[in-house]
């Protein structure tokens, strides 16, 4: 949910792993000015505006904004306003590290909803504004909090692609005008699925934001989570603003839903890639074994050499893999990839095994494969499990072909 170039959690993953590794509601741009805090007698037209996702890496979790449109007799200009939560800095100090570490500052801006409607209708993304029938006092108390919260002192806050982003700030506004209201509704009921399966529905038909983001993620996001958590998604919240009551007598939120915009379709269901990653496993052990095959009885050092690199390779791409979601874990503050079980189907040990040489430390890595391979399996018999079995498909045979080449290289060395 990157909104106009800016880079996801997602898409860190993407990149930081070596598969092209996602933020959500994102607008990588320069601080637009907060403006003068708004202060009127008369009454705004509150509405809930959401973009919906295209086919960018940084648009694919949609986005959403509140509106703010005053009559237009008020004395007061700039009388439409649409409040935006997805904005960060490049220029900002220690910018890409803080990206790297989890401790990403965003701010909320106020913009001009004709330019933004022109803007996302250019990209082909969908545009659907929902009226909201809230009181006039709820009405004043919303557009004066979000007056605040485009104030230099205020505008900034710690972001989270799940628990803390611009969907779920959006949401929090609207709660608290509300009294509580959507709290109370939607907190007590669990959700249909977890955070990894309403992430990776979003990026399915993108091999490798799907590779990127379902390996980043660890246990944190297969955690059974409520209606009210699975806001994080601005279509979700949207369609929960439907649904919801303004007041306990039953008065519906919404009062009208109006889709200003078509644009691209979103995956209703999530679909998990077993054939992919099945023929990726496959790909990938053809290329450890084949070469190896023809090369281990070799008498010729260099083309014993050769006959191994597509096992080095993967002794690299795979090492590394694993020193990032290590980091993501132990140094990091994204709780999504925190106790993340990918790593024993990607061991940072693998990069001891380089050298191919039967020493105490190469047999200790070289065990280590199948031990955390059956570590791995056995987790999946307790409760609350990381959901990983497709990437099983493809990580194990790979790493189990390596355990097979070091051992058979070690006895001919």
């Amino acid at each position: 949910m990157i909104e106009r170039g800016g880079a996801a959690l997602g898409r860190a993953f993407l990149v930081l792993v070596c598969v092209a590794l996602l933020t959500v509601c994102a607008s990588a741009q320069s601080p637009a000015p907060a403006g003068t805090p708004l202060i009127r007698a008369d009454v705004p037209r509150i509405s809930l505006v959401t973009f919906g996702p295209g086919p960018q890496i940084w648009a694919r979790f949609g986005h959403n904004a509140i509106r703010v449109t005053w009559p237009e007799d008020s004395l007061y200009g700039d009388s439409d306003r649409l409040y935006n939560f997805g904005y960060f800095d490049f220029d900002e100090p220690g910018f890409y590290w803080n990206y790297a570490t989890g401790n990403m500052q965003y701010y909320a801006v106020a913009e001009n909803p004709a330019r933004a409607f022109v803007y996302y209708r250019g990209l082909g993304r969908s545009i659907r504004e929902q009226a909201l029938a809230v009181n006039p006092e709820q009405a004043v108390t919303i557009a004066a909090e979000l007056e605040r919260l485009i104030q230099p002192g205020q505008r900034r806050y710690p972001y989270d692609y799940f628990f803390n982003n611009c969907s779920t700030r959006v949401r929090d506004v609207l709660n608290d005008a509300l009294g509580g209201r959507l709290y109370q509704q939607y907190q007590p009921l669990p959700a249909a699925h977890t955070l990894r399966w309403e992430a990776l529905r979003m990026v399915q038909d993108d091999l490798l934001l799907y590779l990127g983001l379902h390996i980043g993620l660890g246990r944190t996001a297969d955690q059974p989570i409520n209606q009210w958590q699975a806001g994080f998604l601005p279509g979700i919240l949207a369609d929960q603003i439907n649904t919801a009551n303004q007041t306990p007598n039953g008065n519906e939120l919404a009062r009208t839903d109006q889709l200003i915009a078509d644009g691209r379709a979103t995956a209703m269901s999530f679909q998990p890639r077993y054939l992919s990653m099945g023929l990726l496993g496959l790909l990938t052990v053809l290329i450890i074994l084949l070469p190896a095959a023809g090369g281990l009885a070799g008498s010729q050092a260099r083309r014993r050499w050769w006959s191994l690199s597509g096992l080095r390779a993967w002794l690299i791409l795979s090492g590394l893999a694993g020193l990032l979601l290590l980091f993501l874990w132990l140094l990091s503050e994204h709780q999504a990839a925190w106790r993340n079980a990918n790593l024993l189907l990607l061991l940072p040990t693998n990069l001891l095994l380089l050298r191919l040489r039967d020493s105490g430390l190469e047999r200790l890595a070289a065990w280590l494969i199948p031990t955390a391979l059956l570590g791995a399996l056995l987790l999946k018999l307790f409760p609350g499990a990381q959901f990983n079995t497709d990437l099983w498909l493809w990580l194990a045979p790979a790493q189990l072909s390596v355990f097979y080449c070091w051992r058979r290289y070690r006895r001919i060395e």
